[in-house]
């Protein structure tokens, strides 16, 4: 009997334990459900208010589901998505993208691409669109799930900004001055067209290989252009700068110190060619000089004429008194008469005071002359002649425009003691805006130009900036009144005269007169 207690025990034991355990069981299984339920509900909610639309379509791109910033972004309800074919949604442009996106999905491949939708109101919304594909739990395709962000707005910041940007290149390219952009060390960073035209660059790439201050002729400017950008922002000057064709121009610098967008330090650099106008300057400056000379000499001339009448008469009287053998201290006394009367003849061309009676000729036959006395001798010097047959006649006073041509021959034939060749060359121009000579002449005028090229030593910049200055003279024995006389006979007779020249190529005067 007491055998058979123990099994039942046993299993009222075994059967208590089994319950407990199912308690518990269900217990658990409630837990869990909630749990699930919970999770559920947290990740429904993190999927309806993200920031951006989360659809999931099946292999065919119909929509199975979708949250409601979707919704939002294209302005239909829910009722009408669920269901729809993606490619009812997208612009036409788009189709040929959607169906090669679609395969990937198919090849197991994720990505993200650019695709305009199209709104309930018929707008287009420009979508970013990262896409990929889901199976179940056998390993097959299901479709696809994608994560879509609205960029339209980006889209069209990003169109203004280069919308800008294309300005701004548009203007830095087409600026009618030089622009640069440089580094610390003067490396270019950026330039435009117009600063290789001004230095006689053809390509960026062949500019941009030098430094700015390769271009630099002074080695003052060098060293006051390194002076100004360490100590100030601002910074400008005028320099002599050297074209590829090794020409030299003077240029006006602004050079502006900042920073670029990662901080560093940069230079903003404006260059303009301003030799033309510092020449026209110096021509406006000189004919100060010359109102200031020609002031003076209409008293001085009256003056020397005063005291040159009794020194004259006396040197006569003394030379009456003199056998022929003792007169030689009389003949230098008149020697020097007649050089002072011949510099107070150049002096009347200054102050206007000389009457002189202009006559129409061809230029050609005082040119012609005034060769002849120049270079009469001088077997090593080529003169070449180029006389267009149809060029005009001036009105000139023959004396004066001779006593010009004469002043440039013998500079020209001085600057080549070796030899060399002398060109003068001939013809009409017709003064418009398209020449630069519009500054200095009126327009719409028919003139005769007369160029007078030589072979010499050719001159630097300061001396052609003070070339035609009364009492400059670069020789030893020079008055220095041969070209500034020159000049202001031309200008009397309301033409120009302007020079070019560069050392060891030699120099070209121009005169430009009226066509009578």
């Amino acid at each position: 009997m007491e055998k058979m207690i123990l099994p039942i025990q046993i299993l009222l034991l075994v059967g208590i334990a089994a319950l407990i355990w199912i308690l518990l069981f269900k217990r658990e299984i409630r837990r869990g459900i909630k749990s699930l339920s919970l999770s559920e509900e947290r990740y429904k909610a993190l999927i309806e208010t993200a920031q951006e639309g989360i659809i999931v379509v099946d292999p065919q791109e119909y929509i199975i589901f979708l949250n409601n910033k979707f919704v939002d972004m294209l302005g239909f309800s829910k009722e009408e998505l669920l269901g729809r074919s993606l490619e009812s949604l997208i612009s036409k442009q788009d189709s040929e993208r959607l169906l090669n996106e679609t395969k990937k999905r198919r090849n197991g491949i994720s990505s993200r691409y650019e695709m305009t939708f199209i709104t309930k109101d018929n707008i287009p919304k420009k979508m970013l669109v990262s896409a990929s594909p889901y199976y179940d739990e056998y390993g097959d395709f299901q479709g696809t799930w994608a994560l879509l962000t609205d960029i339209s707005d980006l889209v069209k910041t990003e169109k203004a900004l280069r919308a800008s940007e294309d300005r701004y290149k548009n203007l830095f390219e087409n600026f009618p001055v030089g622009i640069y952009l440089c580094d610390t060390n003067g490396n270019f960073i950026a330039v435009n067209f117009a600063l290789l035209k001004m230095l006689g660059y053809s390509s960026k790439e062949e500019f941009m290989s030098h430094n700015i201050v390769d271009f630099c002729v002074n080695k003052k400017d060098i060293s006051k252009l390194r002076r100004g950008i360490k100590h100030k922002n601002v910074y400008s000057d005028e320099l002599l700068l050297q074209k590829k064709d090794n020409a030299i121009i003077i240029a006006s610098l602004i050079i502006n110190k900042t920073t670029d967008l990662a901080g560093n330090i940069v230079f903003q650099g404006i260059l303009q060619d301003i030799t033309e106008q510092k020449k026209f300057q110096e021509h406006v400056l000189q004919s100060q000089k010359l109102e200031v000379i020609s002031n003076l000499a209409k008293g001085f001339i009256h003056d020397i004429k005063n005291l040159l009448t009794p020194i004259k008469g006396y040197t006569s009287l003394i030379e009456l008194k003199l056998k022929d053998e003792d007169r030689e201290y009389t003949n230098k006394i008149k020697q020097s008469i007649e050089r002072i009367e011949e510099l107070s003849e150049r002096l009347l061309v200054f102050s206007k005071a000389k009457k002189y009676h202009p006559k129409v000729i061809d230029p050609v036959e005082v040119i012609e002359d005034a060769l002849k006395l120049a270079f009469t001798g001088y077997s090593n010097i080529s003169i070449n002649k180029n006389y267009s047959t149809e060029r005009g006649k001036i009105k000139v006073e023959v004396g004066q425009f001779h006593q010009v041509i004469m002043s440039i021959c013998d500079n020209a034939r001085d600057a080549m003691p070796d030899g060399g060749d002398f060109n003068i060359t001939i013809g009409n121009v017709k003064i418009d805006k398209n020449n630069k000579l519009y500054e200095n002449l009126p327009l719409n005028n028919d003139y005769i130009k007369i160029s007078f090229s030589d072979t010499g030593k050719g001159m630097d910049e300061k001396t052609i900036l003070h070339i035609f200055e009364p009492f400059f003279s670069t020789k030893k024995y020079g008055s220095g009144l041969g070209l500034s006389v020159a000049y202001r006979i031309i200008k009397n007779h309301n033409g120009y005269i302007d020079v070019y020249s560069k050392l060891g190529e030699g120099t070209t005067f121009n005169i430009y007169l009226p066509i009578a």
